[in-house]
């Protein structure tokens, strides 16, 4: 077969390297969804908080799956007396695609917003917004051998 290269592009025509084809399909099989899993856990309030939140509004979502964001509306009327709200909220994210490699596993947003003070510009009395990621791999000791977390971390 004779393969001739395309003047403009500088690339030969119809022509594939096997090896970067090999090398391709290898790097997408670890990538490739493996397990469906629901991932659950209990969020019981905001820590540490820098400056007092009048009516904080929680957003999570995962890294893979932005369309997957969740909400939680704090029902008490104002957290004004205290940088440590308490709730107790059970959050879950169904059938969740895991790849077998814990390294690709998506990470927990984590988004705070004040939405007490949503229509202010600048406002010394309160946190705006925070933002913040969670691993899964921190919370799959009795899933995975130590081998595998240490490689993922």
């Amino acid at each position: 077969k004779v393969f001739e290269r395309d003047p403009n592009t500088k690339k030969i025509k119809g022509y594939v390297d096997p090896v970067h084809l090999n090398i391709l399909e290898e790097f997408q099989a670890v990538t490739v969804p493996m397990h469906k899993v629901d991932i659950s856990f209990s969020l019981l309030g905001i820590r540490n908080l820098v400056k007092k939140a009048v009516k904080p509004v929680v957003t999570l979502c995962l890294t893979n799956k932005p369309e997957s964001a969740k909400t939680i509306l704090l029902e008490q009327e104002s957290f004004e007396d205290t940088h440590n709200p308490s709730f107790g909220q059970r959050v879950v994210f169904e059938k969740v695609s895991l790849p077998t490699e814990p390294i690709c596993w998506p990470y927990i947003q984590v988004q705070v917003r004040d939405e007490g003070k949503a229509g202010t510009l600048l406002n010394s009395r309160g946190c705006e917004e925070c933002f913040t990621t969670i691993s899964l791999v921190d919370f799959s000791h009795g899933l995975l051998s130590e081998q595998d977390i240490r490689y993922a971390q």
